[in-house]
Order: structure tokens, then C-alpha cells, then sequence
């Protein structure tokens, strides 16, 4: 079960893009993913690519299947009739509605009250990012004894679950890496495409790519702007996005070395102005936790009326500080999935001898 969960999570740290089918010859997945095999989640946000030759049957949510007949199966609420084959669930639904749970209730809080409430009788589980955003998968069998993955994750007012379940003819570590990779694939929906160009971070050893047809600040190599005319432009009278990316020693940030992530985001908070009732989520970040904030500049400060993204996360003792300002609060969930693109295309380097 160890091996499981290491491959399993490998998977979801290394593999961001959609694989090809040599790759996944390569790698022995156990299905083929195809770029043209998806299915939009629009009321969540994100792109689901599924094994090549199954079914799709969107009456009651959404459910995949190897056959038609699985998905039957899977959907008539008869724990007696079970799938010959594989099936591939995906729901969501609004956080608020968990109010035995209280406000704003921990991803954690959240998978144990599924697990108790579904009678999963669970084996393990493991942390690993989807789309960036922190998850966990929960490796078990449910009340019928049908054994699978459950994998959930917030994102913004919704819980999100997406399930595997397995006949008795396929384990558990047969598809721990084949579901790895099938998360680590889920993209956002309405992003602006990434571009050939990339900022590099050589203290933290990084690159981060930004959108085509963004263009970078010569004078300030880590800020790229939207609209080429308004690099090096006051803040105040920009109308498209800016990027910027810090990444410095704990104690150049005016941090001690056993600064928390929490005192991380105290201090870009303030450095950007961050007005009241921001939202914050769990994210993670070359293989570290990581926070994502978003709100509204405050008023009276050089950036009033503009909205800001920002995530950090510590790595070796550095502060990662990736931010975007948008031309307005209203404009941050449209630039979102671009932002989660962007985190997405972070890749590791390797240090110089």
C-alpha cells in the first residue's frame, strides 16, 4: 500500500499536462487519454479527460462508464447490482449545505464526514494537488464492498468529489498510478493559453510560464503585463492584468527562519493593501503547502478599485510570492483559470553544480 501511494502521488506532482498515448504506453497506464476524450465540468469549471472508448451518461450528474451497463448499475441505487466494469463518478456541491460542519469547514473535515456518512471503510489516503489546489484521495471500499478512490477538493464555494470504483478483477495498485495521472490531466475551463514565455526563479529553482502575448518589464524582469502599452505604468491607470513573482530568503521578506505560511500571507497582505473579507484556499506548490488569496485592494490605496490573486508557499527556507492585480475585484474569477493555468506550468530546475 506505501508503493501505492508514492506512485500515486508522484503521478499528481510530475505529470500537469494531458498525456499522450505513447507516454502512456510508456508509463503502462491502464486506460488511454485522448485530447479530444473530455468532458466539461461547466458548473465547476474545469475539463475531465476520460478513458478513450467509454461512455458518458450525463442523467444523473455525471457518470463514466466502460459500458453503458456499468453506469446502469452504478446509478440505480441497488447495492445488489453491482458494475462488471469501471466507473468514473464526478459531483460537487455547495459547502454551506455541510452545516453540521460549522461555517468553513477543513478539506479534512470534509472527506471525514463523507467517509463516515458513505460507510467507506477506508485503507489510506493522500494528499496531492489538483489543478494546484490541495486534495485528497481516500483509497477503500464502500458499504457494497466495491473498492476504489474517492478524491476531494474545495474549490471556492463548492466541494468537489470525483470517485474510481473497481470490480473484483482489478486492485486498487493495479490503477493507483493511472489515477494519478487522470487527476493530474483535470484543467480549468476559459483560460488564456500559455505562451513560450517563462520567468525563472534561480534561488528556488523554478520556472513559471505566463500567457501568450503577455509582455515582460525590462526594468523589472519578474513583472509582465497584460497589455504591452502599459508596462511600466502606474497601477492606478492599468486596464489589464500584472504578473509579478518574488522568491527570497525568510529573513529578506522581514520574516524569522521559522516563519509559517500563515505569517507569510500576514505580510503580503499588508505589503499589497488587502482589503476586508478576502478569500483564502488551500493550494500546493512544488510538492509544498501553499495558499491562494484573493480580494479587493483596499480603499485609499495606490491600487483602490483593482482586485489582486496571490498564492506563497515556503520552500527551503525561501518565500514564493506569486502574484496577479486585475483591473477589478469583479475580474477575479475570470482571470482564476488563467491563474490556476499558470500555477499549473510551475516546473522544477535543476540547481547548478
Amino acid at each position: 500500500m506505501r508503493r501505492l501511494l508514492m506512485v500515486m502521488l508522484f503521478a499528481l506532482l510530475t505529470l500537469s499536462a494531458l498525456p499522450m498515448t505513447s507516454f502512456a504506453q510508456d508509463q503502462k497506464l491502464g486506460w488511454d487519454l485522448q485530447s479530444d476524450t473530455h468532458v466539461d465540468v461547466t458548473d465547476l469549471g474545469f475539463r475531465f479527460y476520460y478513458p478513450k472508448g467509454w461512455v458518458l451518461d450525463t442523467k444523473k450528474g455525471i457518470t463514466l462508464g466502460q459500458t453503458q451497463a456499468d453506469i446502469d448499475a452504478a446509478n440505480d441505487g441497488d447495492d445488489s447490482t453491482q458494475a462488471a466494469g469501471m466507473t468514473i463518478g464526478i459531483s460537487g456541491f455547495p459547502i454551506a449545505g455541510l452545516t453540521d460542519l460549522g461555517d468553513d469547514p477543513s478539506l479534512d473535515d470534509i472527506v471525514d464526514f463523507a467517509v463516515k456518512a458513505n460507510k467507506i471503510i477506508e485503507l489510506s489516503r493522500t494528499e496531492a494537488p489538483v489543478m494546484t489546489r490541495r486534495s485528497l484521495s481516500v483509497i477503500g471500499t464502500n458499504k457494497a464492498a466495491r473498492a476504489g478512490f474517492a478524491t476531494f477538493w474545495k474549490q471556492g464555494e463548492y466541494a468537489v468529489i470525483v470517485t474510481l470504483g473497481l470490480p473484483d478483477t482489478v486492485s486498487v495498485d493495479e490503477m493507483g498510478y493511472t489515477w494519478g495521472v487522470t487527476l493530474a490531466s483535470i484543467a480549468p475551463l476559459d483560460a488564456q493559453p500559455l505562451g513560450d514565455g517563462m520567468l525563472t526563479a534561480d534561488e528556488s529553482h523554478f520556472t513559471v510560464s505566463y500567457p501568450d502575448g503577455w509582455t515582460l518589464d525590462p526594468q523589472n524582469p519578474r513583472t509582465v503585463y497584460e497589455h504591452a502599452d502599459e508596462v511600466g505604468t502606474n497601477i492606478q491607470a492599468i486596464t489589464g492584468g500584472v504578473f509579478n513573482m518574488i522568491d527570497n530568503t525568510l529573513s529578506k521578506l522581514g520574516l524569522k527562519d521559522d516563519a509559517t505560511l500563515d505569517d507569510l500571507v500576514a505580510v503580503v497582505a499588508t505589503a499589497v493593501t488587502l482589503g476586508d473579507n478576502p478569500k483564502q484556499e488551500e493550494f500546493l506548490l512544488l510538492g509544498q503547502p501553499a495558499v491562494t488569496v484573493s480580494g479587493e485592494l483596499a480603499k485609499n490605496s495606490p491600487g483602490e478599485g483593482r482586485g489582486v490573486i496571490f498564492t506563497v508557499a515556503i520552500v527551503d527556507g525561501h518565500g514564493i510570492i506569486l502574484s496577479l492585480v486585475t483591473p477589478s475585484p469583479e475580474a477575479i474569477t475570470d482571470y482564476m483559470p488563467t491563474w490556476i493555468q499558470m500555477l499549473r506550468s510551475l516546473t522544477p530546475i535543476k540547481a547548478a553544480e
